[in-house]
Parts: structure tokens; C-alpha cells; sequence
């Protein structure tokens, strides 16, 4: 499956938020309740690589991401704006589930037909904004530079609290 250029996959956001040092959130407790799965989650398309491993296995236990079903994680997958901003909101424990009415104005409220609650967090902590027309793009592919910023802003949030 070709990439496009610029798109970020769901392995290296995950790598990102996973324990991987020298900066390494791993030590940081999750600020929502850990799920608890039936053993370790194997993924039957992961990398075979301990680092790999290890961030799918940390994300996926402490509720930040899932996997494609039929025991597929999709680690080359596109992660859409929308996915990011749940990874990104149960990440840093931002997650209000009460608030699913369009409070920061995106014009295309309509679209987000899903996770709108996540969306509300990750506006109002100042992780990810919109596009300059208003709009939010839960359905566009997240771009690496977009990944970049919003991963270096929930950095320094979970670093400061």
C-alpha cells in the first residue's frame, strides 16, 4: 500500500505516544483508566520489531488506539484528523465525554459524525485547529507537519501538568 507523500501512519503517531525513549511518556500515568485486554494484543500485520511492539502494545493498552479489527492493526494506514484527535485527547486525558455540541464554531460540525467530544478537547486545549475557512476536516488524512505539531503541543501539556 503506497503512502501518500506528507500523510503520517498509524504506526509512527503510535510510536510517537508510546514508550519510546530518550523522550518517553511511558512513566507518565494514563489519565484515563487502562483498558484491560485478554492477554497482550497481537496484531498479525505489526512489524516484527520490539520498538514497534512495544508503542502498539502501550497505545492499544492504555486505550489510545485499537486496532482495524480481525486482528489487524494497519500500521501503513492513513490516520484521518478525526482518529488523531481521539489518539490525541485520550493520550493526555483531555477527553470531556459530556461535550458533543459544537462549541468552537467549525463549520463543518456535520461531518464529524463520530468522536465530537474529541474534537471539542483537542480545540480547546489548542492541540489542533481548524482550517482557516472554518472548517475542521474530520475526513481529510492527517499531514505529517500537522502530526508534528499537534504530538510537540500534547508533549508539553503532559510535560507541565
Amino acid at each position: 500500500k503506497r503512502m501518500a507523500k506528507g500523510v503520517d501512519t498509524r504506526m509512527a503517531i503510535t510510536k510517537l505516544m508510546g514508550p519510546v525513549k530518550p523522550i518517553s511518556m511511558a512513566s507518565v500515568p494514563p489519565k484515563r483508566p487502562a483498558r484491560t485486554p485478554s492477554g497482550t494484543p497481537k496484531f498479525s500485520d505489526a512489524k516484527k520489531e520490539p520498538l514497534y511492539n512495544a508503542a502498539i502494545e502501550y497505545c492499544n493498552k492504555n486505550g489510545i488506539i485499537d486496532g482495524k479489527g480481525n486482528n489487524k492493526f494497519d500500521p501503513n494506514g492513513n490516520v484521518t484528523r478525526l482518529e488523531a484527535a481521539r489518539m490525541i485527547s485520550d493520550w493526555t486525558g483531555i477527553t470531556d465525554a459530556t461535550k458533543t455540541e459544537n462549541t468552537n464554531g467549525v463549520k463543518d460540525w456535520n461531518k464529524v459524525n463520530w468522536g465530537k467530544e474529541y474534537v471539542n478537547a483537542v480545540y480547546d486545549a489548542g492541540f489542533i485547529t481548524g482550517y482557516p475557512n472554518g472548517n475542521f476536516g474530520p475526513k481529510d488524512n492527517l499531514k505529517r507537519s500537522q502530526a508534528a505539531v499537534i504530538i510537540m503541543k500534547a508533549y508539553e501539556y503532559m510535560t507541565n501538568k
